[in-house]
């Protein structure tokens, strides 16, 4: 009989490992052809890292563990974000590291980055293995998330766990909120959730509106390296969510289209402008011209309105700064 693992079968495993060059990095870890898997999940999880940044460590991530949370940075009474990075790259991405930046240049607070690029790294064939680790980084994921929230003295509920999570991350923000339950995140942002092995929900599981009080989506490359399926309380495409101004003479410009998410929600923290959107019910009709400005206008990014349902559509400027303002 074969098992279904997230669309990985034991079957197709047994014989990769039995026809490939197989190393064991860890008691709990085997690489297969440069490629890390998870096979006997525990947390704390060498390759599955916390690190911290706050005013006082601004340039300089402290690495934290379970146990030294409290002898930390960590700032108990301070609202809490959590970064967390896609396939193939770690916490450093420039991208995210402008995410950081933009919130401790805006107000006094916990920036938690994940970097699990030990176990989701390597050559494009090594997605498989990276999203055959999802499960067990979500769990250890979670546990370290949940200290947080039980250590947290914020005023405010909404500011006692933020997750943001980009292209592999934006569905790994899904196995966290997983296994929290039954404790509930206030907000998830993905920024263009990884389509590739994420098609349907009956496959793998992937980001959904259900896993926080409130789940906001920025498309930038659907039908290529993102979801087009609607995953939060709100999903904003922005031009449209397939392709971006900014990429048009860029040699790699689906890698580039997808990037633009973390970089459009980076300039969101701080802009004045504003990133402005409007209502449209698809991609589909917005290509087709049937989805010009009008209607209840909404504010995507760090400020979003956390009462917006549905799909908005919006334009942006194709070099810095991208946010073209309130349309109305």
């Amino acid at each position: 009989m074969v098992y279904k693992i997230h669309s990985v079968t034991i079957t197709a495993l047994v014989l990769w490992l039995h026809f490939s060059n197989v190393r064991c990095v860890f008691k709990n870890h085997q690489t297969i052809s440069r490629c890390t898997f998870i096979v006997h999940p525990i947390c704390p999880d060498p390759l599955i890292n916390f690190y911290l940044y706050t005013r006082e460590n601004e340039h300089h991530p402290q690495r934290v563990a379970l146990e030294n949370i409290t002898k930390s940075y960590y700032v108990k009474s301070l609202p809490n974000k959590f970064i967390v990075h896609g396939f193939n790259s770690n916490m450093t991405l420039g991208s995210l590291q402008r995410i950081k930046d933009e919130y401790l240049t805006q107000m006094d607070v916990n920036v938690w980055m994940l970097d699990y690029s030990g176990v989701s790294a390597g050559p494009v064939k090594c997605y498989l293995a990276a999203v055959f680790n999802l499960p067990s980084v979500g769990k250890c994921t979670a546990l370290f998330v949940r200290k947080i929230m039980e250590l947290s003295e914020v005023k405010e509920h909404k500011d006692i766990m933020h997750v943001i999570g980009f292209s592999l991350g934006g569905q790994l923000a899904g196995h966290v909120a997983e296994h929290l339950k039954p404790v509930k995140l206030p907000r998830i942002t993905g920024l263009d959730p990884a389509l590739p092995l994420f098609y349907s929900t009956h496959l793998n599981r992937r980001l959904s509106r259900n896993d926080a009080e409130f789940v906001d989506v920025i498309h930038t490359n659907v039908l290529v390296q993102g979801q087009l399926s609607p995953c939060g309380d709100v999903d904003f495409y922005v031009n449209g969510g397939l392709s971006q101004p900014g990429c048009n003479h860029s040699t790699e410009p689906f890698v580039c289209d997808h990037h633009m998410a973390p970089a459009y929600f980076a300039e969101s923290i701080n802009s004045i402008t504003g990133f402005w959107s409007w209502p449209c019910p698809s991609v589909f009709n917005y290509l087709s011209g049937q989805c010009p400005p009008q209607g209840d206008h909404e504010l995507m990014g760090e400020n979003v309105n956390e009462s917006a349902r549905g799909q908005y559509v919006l334009h942006t400027n194709n070099v810095p700064p991208y946010a073209q303002g309130d349309w109305k």
